[in-house]
């Protein structure tokens, strides 16, 4: 799991995946539930709230992991812009970390190539694999 940093009192993560506005919205309730039920018992990081983004900029996700899920390619327009996101979710809103929950996300954002906090859901998802392997 990858540890992330705090430095405030309320630590937020923002969340970038390929989902449509209305199912982000459910997506967003069930990870904020999900995560008060890991905090409870004692699985989850305590004091930590999951920011949603705008409509506009989930109907841009949706649209460049649509792109890139069809195409394998991942389009610099695309990925300067959810950059861009990544920044705006950390001055606007304040998160201290972004997930980035979409597998083929993989192909354009890596530890290498990705600046701003991060967890890579699909990096932590292949470790727990290779764990019970």
């Amino acid at each position: 799991m990858t540890r992330v940093e705090t430095h405030g009192t309320e630590p937020m993560i923002g969340l970038i995946g390929g989902l449509g506005v209305g199912a982000a919205i459910h997506y967003y309730r069930e990870l904020a539930g999900a995560h008060r039920a890991a905090v409870a018992t004692g699985d989850g990081l305590p004091g930590v709230d999951v920011v949603r983004s705008q409509d506009s900029e989930i109907d841009f996700i949706h649209g460049a992991y649509t792109r890139l899920a069809y195409s394998g390619i991942a389009s610099p327009d695309d990925r300067r812009e959810l950059f861009a996101l990544a920044e705006r979710l950390r001055t606007r809103d304040g998160v201290e970390a972004v997930l980035l929950a979409g597998a083929d996300f993989a192909v354009m954002f890596d530890a290498s190539n990705t600046t701003f906090p991060h967890v890579d859901c699909a990096r932590a998802h292949i470790d727990a694999i290779l764990a019970v392997a």
